[in-house]
């Protein structure tokens, strides 16, 4: 047994020898071969490289759309006096963005205010003669009836022309 370990020894050690000797050759040759290869040169270059941001530039053409947008409409129709904002300018809750032309609405609420007085005279009118029973009971609350209308009509008309000084954004959401 010791006798075989010895030989199993001494035959390892000359194949390690034996191994780094195999690859030698005559230089410039392939083992075994008679052509001869060639060593192709490679240049090399070598950076030192040290750690930093990462800035990227673009340029880029083509139309831009915005990310969030949102329909402006104002309670009111009527032609518009001036926009005193730029369009795609950054507006916020209570600045004025479109004023209107008042004079359609001045209009309307004199006309409004004329209605009611004719509608107070006349209910006033009606009442009496119902009282006097030269009018019917209907006659009377028709003329009643028209008279909180015009009354409702003025108070619209007020509120119109109180918003049409400027629409002011109370609340600024994308549809």
């Amino acid at each position: 047994m010791r006798h075989r370990l010895v030989t199993l020894l001494g035959l390892g050690a000359l194949l390690a020898l034996s191994l780094p000797l195999a690859g030698c050759g005559r230089e410039g040759q392939a083992e075994g071969a008679g052509d001869e290869i060639a060593e192709i040169p490679v240049n090399v270059r070598t950076l030192t490289m040290q750690r930093a941001d990462l800035q990227e530039h673009l340029t880029i053409s083509g139309a831009l759309r915005p990310v969030h947008a949102t329909d402006v409409s104002t309670e009111e129709t009527g032609v518009v006096r001036a926009i005193p904002s730029e369009k795609g300018a950054r507006v916020s809750r209570g600045d004025v963005v479109v004023l209107l032309e008042r004079d359609v609405l001045e209009a309307e609420k004199r006309s409004a205010e004329a209605s009611r007085e004719l509608a107070a005279y006349t209910a006033e009118r009606t009442k009496k003669l119902w009282e006097e029973q030269q009018a019917s009971r209907e006659e009377a609350l028709r003329a009643e009836t028209v008279l909180e209308e015009a009354e409702a009509r003025g108070i619209l008309g007020l509120e119109r022309d109180e918003k049409s000084g400027g629409f002011i954004i109370r609340s600024c959401h994308a549809p």
